[in-house]
């Protein structure tokens, strides 16, 4: 072999043996180790030393194969492991330390497979052609075993039935630092659950002799549990137990609704029995029952005591139901206020046992009447019931007397606004105030901000509590009343009325109506502001409390409506002040404790301004058409002038 053939062996095995050793030439995987959460760097985590990390190399992706290398990471939790090409999978392996458990782990190149294992393959590219590096794990410090609580349920109890006893579990605890009882739970009828009772120290009664286990779980933050029992002895106590009861009424009218009073010694529980009523039975201490039925009925009552002594008693015949003819008795406001049935008035079932004054006689419907006397104008005087023995002075007290035929409440409302509603909570002056039979003397406080003038007021008598000023009443009596509410010593007040003057004459007649919300407004000599109010249902309307001075009024009107005629004929009582043009008084003058009642402003319909609301019925099949005299109303708008 001459040396040129051995120069070309030569250079032909030193490439063999380069590519050889490129071929099974070490690859380096590396990372780090966290002590924290899964993805959080330091700072917040920090490096885990000495923590052992293995590479393993296989060619089947379920095996971890052969150990090829192994390391410890460093003070600052890194490693790095070498790894030979000729494998198709490599797999990083961390083994957590003996106070840790693997949180997770975060792969560059490599596929995470577990919280502490990272496998490479090879199937796509070498080793050499991939990102072996950031292959990190995180793992966290293993939680300190729990140990159970211990519970104490103290004890043994003892005590007397129907006598509350306290158990005690305050002597439970848990031996962990840094943890507690989260929840103490009671078995007191032993039957295995432990839902009679929750706390540390509940109470309990037992109502029958004897001795009793109880058992008490108490358990920990974390859901661990312990239990304890014990025994409790009860013994009997006497008691003396005896059923008995009363009742509201025993007859009258159906429907009659009946109060039942439990009047027994010692009893906790009751069991009611009414046959022929509605409800049949009751459990309750002191029923209300209704009798529909015309009849006689007995009533039996059981009770248990303390102690579990058990007692009955029944009254044969007790109560007595008749089958009467219903009559009502209405109140006789005026019909502004709830009088009338359609507007839900107030009526009253006639009970011959229970009235105002000396007797009471029955209405079809409510009598409204603008003196409050429709009730009497029948020829049969029943309101009897109210004296008024002196007058209603805004600031001062008014006295009255009230007479009842028997123990009873009463309501009263006395509108004081002059608004035609008793819905103030003000103006409700007794509220289920008990009389008893007889004259009763009564005082009423009048509200220094009282409207001056007539006024109405309502007196409900009943046996039922929490009535209200309209509505139906199972038995009783309403009266109502016209009163007059006039001016304290030092009151100073003015006004009067606005009214319609149909024939146009300037002077208030007799069956004119008053005109309702006119806006009436105060000014003094200046012609500056000074307040406002608006008439009520009657017309009515007054300023109160007024300083000394000089003032005038300026009226509002309706759409289609102009000023009457001013200071017609010779008495000023009855005439109109206010002007035609502007609806303004002339300048009057106003004295301590001085009080005028007689500005006036009368109104009437101008003709021609009627505007009117027509049907549109085909016609002439239906009379639609004015020419057909179709049916129409006048439209009434009012027109309100803000106070300026």
């Amino acid at each position: 072999m001459d040396n040129k053939t051995l120069k070309n062996l030569f250079i032909t095995s030193l490439v063999f043996f380069t590519m050889l050793s490129s071929a099974f030439a070490a690859d380096r995987l590396s990372g780090r180790v966290y002590e924290g959460d899964t993805g959080v760097e330091p700072p917040t985590s920090t490096a885990l030393a000495n923590v052992t990390v293995t590479l393993y190399a296989s060619n089947n992706s379920t095996q971890l194969g052969s150990q090829i290398d192994i390391t410890t990471t460093n003070s600052e939790g890194w490693y790095g492991l070498d790894a030979d090409e000729g494998y198709e999978y490599y797999t990083i392996v961390e083994t957590d330390p003996s106070t840790h458990y693997s949180a997770g782990a975060t792969s560059v190149g490599g596929t995470v497979v577990t919280s502490n294992r990272i496998r490479y393959s090879v199937a796509a590219a070498p080793l050499s052609q991939q990102t072996l590096t950031g292959n990190k794990f995180w793992d966290k410090p293993t939680a300190p075993a729990n140990t159970n609580p211990v519970a104490d349920a103290d004890g043994p109890y003892s005590g007397m039935t129907g006598h509350s006893i306290t158990l005690d579990g305050s002597g439970s605890y848990d031996p962990d630092s840094g943890d507690s009882i989260a929840g103490y739970e009671w078995d007191l009828d032993h039957d295995g659950q432990y839902d009679d009772a929750t706390g540390v120290s509940p109470s309990h009664t037992w109502y029958s002799a004897g001795t009793f286990y109880i058992e008490l779980k108490v358990t920990d933050t974390h859901g661990a549990s312990d239990t304890d029992s014990t025994i409790v002895t009860i013994s009997q106590e006497p008691r003396e137990c005896e059923a008995n009861f009363s009742a509201s009424l025993l007859s009258g009218c159906a429907p009659l609704t009946v109060n039942f009073s439990d009047a027994s010694t010692n009893a906790v529980f009751w069991e009611w029995t009414f046959p022929g009523a509605s409800p049949g039975s009751s459990t309750q201490e002191n029923p209300i029952i209704t009798y529909s039925t015309p009849g006689d009925y007995s009533v039996k009552l059981k009770i248990i005591c303390e102690g579990g002594y058990v007692d009955s008693v029944i009254v044969l015949n007790y109560i007595h139901v008749q089958q009467c003819e219903e009559e009502i008795d209405f109140g006789d406001a005026p019909d502004y206020y709830p009088t009338l049935l359609s507007d839900d008035g107030a009526r009253h079932l006639i009970d011959p046992d229970l009235f105002l004054g000396s007797k009471i006689d029955p209405e079809s419907d409510g009598q409204p009447d603008g003196a409050a006397m429709g009730d009497d104008n029948d020829g049969n005087d029943d309101e009897d019931g109210v004296n008024f023995v002196s007058p209603f002075v805004t600031g001062a007290t008014a006295n009255l007397d009230v007479t009842a035929s028997a123990s009873a409440v009463l309501n009263v409302w006395i509108d004081y606004n002059q608004n035609g509603s008793w819905a103030e909570a003000d103006e409700h002056v007794f509220i289920d105030k008990a009389v008893t039979p007889g004259l009763n003397n009564l005082t009423v406080n009048v509200p220094a901000n009282a409207v001056t003038g007539e006024t109405f007021a309502r007196f409900r008598l009943t046996w039922e509590a929490g009535m209200g000023y309209d509505g139906s009443a199972e038995n009783g009596e309403v009266e109502d009343y016209l009163i007059q509410i006039e001016p304290g010593e030092n009151d100073n007040s003015v006004g009067d009325r606005v009214w319609e003057d149909l024939n146009h004459n300037g002077l208030q007649d007799e069956g004119e109506p008053g005109l309702d919300s006119i806006y009436v407004s105060l000014l003094d000599q200046n012609g500056n502001y000074l307040a406002s109010t608006v008439s009520n249902l009657s017309g009515f309307y007054m300023f109160s409390n007024l300083t000394p001075g000089s003032f005038y009024f300026r009226f509002s009107t309706r759409y289609g409506y102009v000023y009457s005629p001013a200071d017609q004929g010779t008495d000023d009582a009855i005439d109109s002040d206010a002007n035609t043009a502007t609806g303004e008084t002339p300048v009057f003058s106003i004295a301590v404790g001085e009080n005028i009642a007689n500005m006036d402003c009368g109104l009437y319909r101008e003709a021609g301004t009627d505007e009117y609301d027509f049907g549109d019925a085909p016609d002439p099949t239906f009379p639609t058409l004015l020419a057909n005299d179709g049916a129409r109303h006048v439209i009434h708008e009012n027109v309100i002038w803000e106070p300026v």
